[in-house]
């Protein structure tokens, strides 16, 4: 994608091991693309539920997504030889 143009990587001024990635103008079309589609495909899954299933699914995912977050941290956190979490 860095070759394509739709990225430019920038070294971090702290650490020069991080590479940050940012989009680039040429990415803009693809990027609204995948957007897009994003859209459409949460319809189709959403579809035939009430919004009160709507919601439940969200904080379900929401508490998933925070489970797996507060996991890699703690390894993260371990591995690195902190463990006050």
């Amino acid at each position: 994608m860095e070759d394509q143009g739709y990225l430019r990587r920038e070294p971090d001024a702290c650490d020069k091991r991080i590479q940050h990635l940012f989009t680039t103008s040429e990415a803009r079309p693809a990027l609204q693309m995948i957007y897009d589609l994003r859209g459409q495909w949460n319809e189709v899954l959403l579809e035939n539920l009430t919004e009160e299933e709507v919601q439940q699914a969200e904080t379900l995912l929401t508490k998933i997504s925070d489970n797996a977050y507060s996991y890699i941290q703690n390894r993260r956190l371990k591995s690195f030889g902190n463990t006050d979490k």
